[in-house]
């Protein structure tokens, strides 16, 4: 999805060409991925090829840009089919790949949204892809798969989770 928003429309800012522009108050260009956001997404988590739980999550999260390196730290909160809930906490590191494109590994605490704890939950840890669709939003895509499992979760097979979605940057 990210690759066709960037053959649709590679060229974002209005009467000049090019990528974005951050400006901070003094008129300095900033990184574009340094700042906070909020998100909307949908997807699902995928366990043993056969169980499938769709939904959608809110999310929020700060990112800093040194360069092309990119660290940043975030959270969901996913509603699922079936009256279900998960909260996910994590980190990423992503490159730059160029000015309004991030490519990005995560790591991620996800847990029961009911009744979150850190001692029974599930690491999981995947790839993401973001790109700038206007000056101030971005949409993403990300596939994760489960790397540790605690408590009631260690009898679960492996799970996978994919989602996409927007972001609104400020």
């Amino acid at each position: 999805a990210a690759a066709i928003a960037y053959l649709i429309n590679p060229t974002f800012a209005a009467d000049k060409g090019g990528p974005p522009v951050k400006v901070d108050a003094q008129g300095v260009e900033k990184p574009l991925f340094s700042g906070c956001y909020g998100q909307l997404g949908a997807g699902g988590i995928f366990a043993d090829g056969s169980d499938t739980i769709k939904g959608f999550a809110l999310g929020a999260g700060c990112d800093w840009q040194v360069g092309t390196l990119v660290i940043g730290a975030n959270g969901k909160y996913a509603f699922y089919e079936d009256d279900q809930r998960a909260l996910s906490l994590g980190g990423r590191l992503g490159y730059s790949i160029n000015a309004h494109t991030l490519a990005y590994g995560h790591v991620s605490l996800l847990m029961d949204g009911r009744s979150p704890k850190f001692s029974e939950g599930v690491v999981m840890g995947g790839v993401g892809l973001e790109t700038y669709l206007t000056r101030n939003t971005t949409i993403f895509i990300e596939a994760a798969t489960d790397l540790q499992k605690w408590g009631d979760f260690r009898t679960l097979p492996q799970v996978y989770e994919v989602s996409g979605g927007l972001r609104l940057r400020f």
